[in-house]
């Protein structure tokens, strides 16, 4: 809980070893969020952040962004199955203009919706990306959002991974990602169960198959 994370924030001001911390599934508010990612920003060692699983919403999100402006030696943060909704991930979208050290960054199961995922696919276009998964599932997108992690993978030649599953992309959406991924050689595994496609979408995703070498699942 958020005393439990300030507790812990107290001990990174000390602590010059630890290399991964894993709060996840721990009742973290937003209190606890901040207080963490204001100690983070002292914090040399740390490189893996997980706190997945909490009550993190936009005020949590944006105190963490305001750390990894700063804050140069975290690899990754894995903010999943949050609540931290558009301003969240468009907050954190800012954070990755400046931070480029950050891969991966999950924000998968976070009700994003469309704008907050274009918000993470320009940031992603405009910098030298080298992430090999793309998490997005249960983010609330739709044809606009699928249409955008699209592009996300036409800048991106080291995805081999993309779940966008339990969204509500439609036969546009499916149809987009189809096109793509008749040229794309690297993305082995496409997750999209759990959404709306109809027989047009269907049918553009078969249709790829013909043509796909590399994908082995899907």
């Amino acid at each position: 809980q958020d005393g439990g994370a300030t507790a812990l924030a107290e001990m990174l001001k000390e602590n010059r070893t630890l290399q991964q911390l894993n709060v996840s599934n721990n009742y973290i508010g937003d209190k606890g969020a901040t207080a963490l990612a204001k100690e983070l920003e002292e914090n040399m060692t740390l490189q893996q952040l997980d706190i997945r699983d909490n009550f993190i919403h936009k005020e949590g999100a944006t105190a963490l962004e305001k750390m990894l402006k700063k804050k140069r030696t975290l690899q990754q943060l894995h903010v999943s199955c949050n609540s931290i909704g558009e301003s969240g991930a468009t907050a954190l979208a800012e954070m990755s203009k400046e931070n480029r050290s950050l891969l991966p960054l999950d924000v998968s199961r976070n009700t994003t919706g469309d704008k907050g995922a274009t918000a993470l696919e320009e940031v992603q276009k405009s910098k030298t990306l080298q992430q090999q998964q793309l998490y997005s599932s249960r983010n609330s997108i739709d044809d606009v959002g699928a249409t955008a992690l699209v592009e996300i993978l036409k800048e991106n030649r080291a995805s081999k991974q993309l779940d966008i599953s339990g969204h509500s992309v439609r036969d546009v959406g499916a149809t987009e990602l189809a096109k793509m991924l008749k040229g794309t050689r690297t993305l082995k595994q496409l997750t999209a169960h759990r959404n709306s496609l109809g027989d047009v979408g269907a049918t553009a995703l078969a249709e790829m198959l013909k043509e796909n070498r590399t994908l082995q699942q899907l």
